[in-house]
């Protein structure tokens, strides 16, 4: 990213990382800490986002809702079967 020197993006980006310039290199320290969220996204690409696709979404507010529902619990369901 890009930002001048004056935008806020640029700043609180900098005033975050200044104030704890070591919680974003955690995975250098720490085995089995992933340096990206690909997890998250791997996550959403092998249901969600394919079942979008394939089903050309859903056609009303309700329906997304029970979509995105239905997917957050099987999402976390399956997350916590393999911590169990």
């Amino acid at each position: 990213m890009n930002f001048p020197a004056d935008c806020p993006k640029a700043k609180d980006i900098a005033a975050r990382f200044m104030k704890n310039p070591n919680d974003y290199f955690t995975f250098i320290d720490t085995p089995g800490v992933n340096p990206t969220n690909n997890n998250a996204e791997i996550a959403l690409r092998g249901g969600p986002v394919l079942h979008r696709k394939i089903s050309y979404g859903s056609q009303s507010i309700r329906g997304i809702c029970f979509s995105e529902t239905l997917w957050t619990i099987t999402e976390t369901y399956g997350s916590r079967a393999k911590i169990y």
